[in-house]
Order: C-alpha cells, then structure tokens, then sequence
C-alpha cells in the first residue's frame, strides 16, 4: 500500500518529457565542443586543459631545440619595419609621430634602434634625415630645371640671391628746413660739403 505522502510526491512530479531533436542536438553539441569533436575529458576538466598546455610547452621546446634557441621567456620583442622606419625618418617624421605609425611606444623604439643599429634613436634619427634631405635636394633641383620659382627660390638659397634694390646716393646734400625752434647747429650744416 502506498501512503499518502508518496502519492503526493508522485503527483507533483510531471512525467519526464521525451527528447525532442532540438534537445538532443544542444546536448550533442555541449558534448562535442565547438569544433565538432568530442572534448578530450569530462566537460569543464581542468586536467584535459593542463595536458594541451603541456604539450603545446613541449612542442615549443622541442622547435627551440632543433633551431638553437632558447626560450628567454617575457613577451616576445615587437617587430618593426626597418625600412618604414627609415622612410619615416627621411621625410622628416617627429619620433612620436613615427611611433603612431609603427604602433609601438617610444620606449620600445630607443630598445629597437639599439638592437638594430647599435646607435640611439637621435642619431640614427639624424642619419636617416640627412638621407631624405639629400632627396629633397635631388627632386629640388630637378624640378628648378622646369620650373622657374623653385629655381629663384634656390638661387637665394643657396646663392645668396636676393631681390632687394638698394639705392646708393652719393654726392653731397643739403638739410632743409632746420629752422624749426630748438633746431641744433649741427643740423643747420650742410651734410657732405664744407663746413
């Protein structure tokens, strides 16, 4: 006989649905992961996370191994484009400015230039300027050969040219009107001739 309080256990439990195929299709996919294959491992296993660790920390040591190198551990060293850099440097770029382009902060840029080209940045800042001037140059006088305000512009730069008209008065002259009152002696003289 059954007592009255398993039948009312029995009675406020509602009968097990069946699956339906939208049901079983999230129950395989939780299962299977998101690559489709069943996940090594109960699902939420740490221990099925730390042996794929492991093995990739394995697979990295063993590709150091057969190149020779070391792991030296940190964040790996950014890699910038050298010859952006220099033609960054050579159009006259700020070093902030290059660092925009680059993406990289300025302080990565000192370590850089230093593992690069053994030199800090100014100087090889001002190398690779001195570079782009020579350019600029090139292109100047190539475009004075045509154009005839780009080689006015060089002939007073670089020829010390200039448009200036300068009047040169000689002989002697006269001051007039230096009959004001508190007009000095020396005024009243002629300027140039005699006295």
């Amino acid at each position: 006989m059954a007592t009255k309080k398993t039948e009312k256990k029995d009675e406020k439990k509602p009968a097990k649905k069946e699956p339906t195929e939208k049901t079983k299709k999230t129950a395989e996919k939780k299962k299977t992961g998101a690559g489709g294959q069943r996940a090594k491992g109960k699902p939420g296993d740490k221990t099925a996370k730390a042996a794929a660790a492991k093995a990739k920390v394995k697979k990295e040591e063993a590709k150091a191994a057969q190149t020779g190198e070391k792991n030296k551990g940190g964040r790996p060293e950014k890699e910038v484009d050298q010859s952006l850099f220099e033609r960054l440097c050579g159009i006259q770029c700020t070093k902030l400015e290059i660092c925009a382009v680059l993406r990289i902060d300025d302080v990565t840029l000192d370590r850089w230039c230093g593992r690069t080209y053994g030199k800090g940045f100014s100087e090889v800042f001002e190398e690779k300027r001195g570079e782009g001037k020579v350019a600029l140059r090139r292109a100047m006088w190539v475009l004075a050969q045509n154009t005839p305000s780009v080689a006015i512009f060089l002939a007073k730069n670089w020829l010390g040219m200039s448009d200036k008209q300068q009047v040169d008065v000689g002989g002697t002259m006269a001051v007039i009107g230096t009959g004001y009152p508190g007009a000095r002696e020396e005024d009243k003289k002629i300027v140039g001739g005699d006295e």
